[in-house]
């Protein structure tokens, strides 16, 4: 499967395309990362510690900086002075992307003699949701992934240059030399932005499969064994601080609870990160040949090496793009030689469709591991909508992938040498649109959304229309986002308030003012006495965790508040009438059902609310559909209204609408009559008990089995209900909690 074709180039037009297709590679990358370069919003924290050890060393006073190496901070902090922060401060990401890319382009060149599969190879690194992050966000750590592919490649180069000189000894060639120096000075580069395991354990190993003469493999074997010993003595001597020549401190988290990252974590963070082309590199690391067996190890040694790496210290940057890239190539390569068995090529099509089945299903689960990686991923990530950014996109992607592999498969063996090509250059299209949409797609939405900058941006533009008083309140927006977000607006005036009872203060005058503030405490503006005399506005909620609110609402714009959707001045009349009564705390007004309940449909199930006191936070209510005892539906309880404004600021007479999305899934619901109950937790295992409407608060108690919802009980409860329709509820249960409020007809799917 991978000897080579007869018709390939000549090692010295090999070299020559090499090094012309690396540099293009390295250009497209930067013409393509580079207009994303802008700093109008941050998507990790990684980048944020940066420009604060960055602004540290300009002279600007700042505490708690996190502790990182010297060397990728100084190449920053030489850029920002350079290019100024806007561009200086992730310039440096962008180029090192443009490196990776133009040394997998080079190195898949020289390995086939081949400039379409060098190209090819070039292509998928580019397409990487990896390396695109990496290449949008500054991320200290690729300088050190450089050096790792730089220290291999220069390997690799010597060792070619070595065979073409007819196996010259080694030293004797000057060139060979000066290209074993430079890979030290590249380890030695990766080892002091990666530590000792990462950045030199991986180059020594891989470069000892690399060269073929012994004193050098015993060379680096032997460098590798005593950076191991080294790093594996200092880390277990290291205490909870940070280790120069480990590059990294312990996880505190990890250590206190070593389970809370899975085993495999690591190789499916890895997989993700290479979406759409793992299943195709799983498949050619098959097809490697012992002189290409290296590849394989880059890859699948790095993996494990990063395992045991982040077990320890958590999830890390680590640049594997290049190796899972050629081995990619590998195995496309495979299907395009006609030698190669029918057994063969059926094996390694079963692996790849397979593996790309399993990888799309698992990130439909967790559709956000591969648009942002673990060690910058933020709590709030699950707030993006999965079907926009991330399931939609690639589903498609991963589609194409499979039918072009499909196609690939089943061409006949006499009709691959003439495909070859047209076949890499329509995977090479592909790839590069991959890279293209990720960049300015997701990664660009998810930037957007994690930055304030759209917020002050809005803020500033009605400043400057006279709309809005030129201060900004803040409260509870940290310092370091604020100045970040207001690095190139000198004119910005902050008033950041300690309390929240002075922000709200200050935002309740007459004047027309606007306040950033933790979109949690939204709320509380709304807990005021007489709120038609101070409404409060939401103007920018692009941010998950930090909402633009004012105290008027400019011509031509909407409130963009969700709690005016569920805090409604009266009753809407549309729905069945209730009246039950949950104690002393809340009434049942009515309740309505919206969509046609049907198996595999969702119907949404609205209630409204009337408040009689503030009730915990932690209230919960149950909306299940129950169905004989065979169907049991929607039991998990939910927070009053999504949690949008929460019971422990509702105040007597507040009028409450919560929605409940309820899933009729075939494998639970069943055609026929569904009881629709409801139950209402104060503090969990604390229901409410329910009562009827004219029925007094004492009222005594029906004693049923609260498990047993079989007709004695609604011979009871339907006695004290009064006539028996499916609009009239009724109460079951031992504490009274459980309140039947009608039935729903659901019928058979279409």
């Amino acid at each position: 499967m991978t000897h080579e074709a007869s018709n390939e180039s000549s090692p010295n037009g090999s070299a020559r395309a090499a090094r012309r297709i690396a540099a293009f590679a390295g250009l497209l990358t930067m013409a393509i990362v580079t207009p994303a370069l802008g700093m109008r919003g941050f998507v990790g924290g990684q980048e944020r510690d940066l420009l604060d050890r960055v602004d540290a060393a300009a002279g600007v006073p700042l505490e708690d900086l996190a502790t990182s190496p010297m060397l990728p901070d100084t190449l920053a902090s030489l850029a920002v002075s350079v290019f100024g922060a806007t561009w200086g401060l992730r310039l440096p990401g962008a180029v090192g992307a443009a490196f990776i890319v133009a040394v997998s382009c080079w190195l898949g060149t020289r390995i086939w003699r081949d400039p379409w599969r060098g190209a090819l190879a070039g292509a998928i690194t580019l397409s990487c949701p990896s390396l695109m992050y990496t290449a949008r966000v500054a991320v200290p750590a690729l300088v050190g992934g450089c050096g790792v592919v730089a220290a291999i490649a220069l390997l690799y180069a010597a060792r070619e240059g070595h065979r073409s000189r007819g196996g010259v000894p080694e030293g004797a060639d000057r060139k060979n030399v000066a290209l074993m120096v430079a890979a030290a000075a590249a380890t030695a580069t990766a080892t002091a932005c990666l530590g000792v395991i990462v950045g030199g354990v991986l180059p020594c190993l891989v470069g000892a499969t690399i060269m073929q003469g012994r004193r050098s493999r015993i060379a680096l074997m032997v460098m590798a064994a005593i950076l191991g010993v080294l790093g594996a003595t200092l880390a277990h001597l290291q205490g909870d601080g940070f280790v120069p020549a480990l590059a990294a401190s312990k996880s505190l988290t990890l250590m206190d609870q070593p389970a809370r990252r899975a085993i495999a974590a690591s190789l499916v963070e890895q997989l993700h990160g290479s979406f759409p082309w793992a299943p195709l590199a799983l498949a050619g690391v098959l097809t490697l040949s012992t002189a290409r067996a290296w590849i394989g190890l880059w890859w699948m040694g790095g993996i494990v090496l990063y395992s045991g790496w982040t077990a320890v210290y958590g999830a890390c940057p680590i640049s594997l793009e290049v190796p899972m890239a050629l081995s990619a190539v590998a195995c496309l390569d495979a299907h395009t030689r006609p030698t190669n068995s029918a057994r063969a090529h059926g094996l390694l099509a079963v692996i790849v469709i397979v593996s790309a089945l399993v990888l799309m299903a698992d990130l439909s689960h967790a559709p956000y591991s591969a648009l942002i990686p673990a060690y910058d991923r933020p709590r709030w990530i699950g707030d993006l909508d999965p079907s926009d950014l991330l399931v939609r996109r690639s589903s498609w992607i991963n589609a194409v992938m499979l039918v072009a592999f499909g196609l690939l498969v089943l061409t006949p063996r006499s009709m691959r040498p003439q495909l070859r090509r047209p076949a890499y250059g329509a995977w090479c299209l592909l790839a590069l649109l991959h890279g293209i949409l990720w960049v300015h797609g997701p990664l660009e939405r998810a930037r957007s959304m994690r930055s304030l900058s759209p917020a002050i941006d809005r803020f500033t533009s009605l400043v400057k229309d006279g709309t809005l008083a030129p201060a900004l309140g803040t409260h509870r927006v940290l310092d370091r986002a604020m100045r970040v977000a207001a690095r190139d607006r000198g004119d910005l005036q902050l008033t950041p308030f300690e309390t929240r009872s002075r922000a709200t203060s200050w935002l309740h005058q007459d004047s027309p003012r606007a306040l950033l503030i933790a979109a949690s405490d939204v709320p509380a503006l709304y807990a005021v006495d007489d709120r038609a005399r101070r409404p409060v506005y939401v103007l920018d909620r692009t941010h998950p965790q930090v909402w633009l609110v004012a105290n008027v609402l400019p011509e031509g714009l909407s409130d963009l508040s969700p709690i005016p959707d569920v805090l409604i001045p009266s009753p809407p009349d549309t729905g069945t009438p209730s009246g039950v009564q949950f104690e002393d705390s809340l009434e049942l007004i009515e309740w309505e059902v919206v969509g046609e309940p049907r198996i595999g449909a969702t119907i949404k199930l609205r209630l409204i609310f009337r408040a009689k006191k503030r009730l915990p936070r932690s209230a919960k209510i149950v909306t299940r559909l129950k169905h004989g005892r065979i169907s049991r539906i929607h039991e998990r309880p939910e927070s009053f209204a999504g949690d949008i404004y929460p019971p422990n600021l509702w105040r007597h007479g507040d009028v409450i609408v919560h929605e409940a999305e309820i899933e009729l899934s075939p494998l639970v619901a069943f055609a026929g009559t569904h009881d629709l109950i409801v139950t209402i937790y104060e503090r969990e295992k604390h229901p409410l008990s329910a009562r009827l409407p004219g029925e007094e608060e004492d009222a005594g108690a029906i004693e049923v089995n609260p498990e047993d919802d079989s007709d004695p009980a609604r011979d009871v409860a339907d006695s004290r209900a009064g006539d028996e329709t499916a609009d009239h509820p009724r109460i079951i249960g031992r504490k009274q909690e459980k309140v039947v409020l009608g039935q729903i007809e659901v019928s058979p799917r279409l």
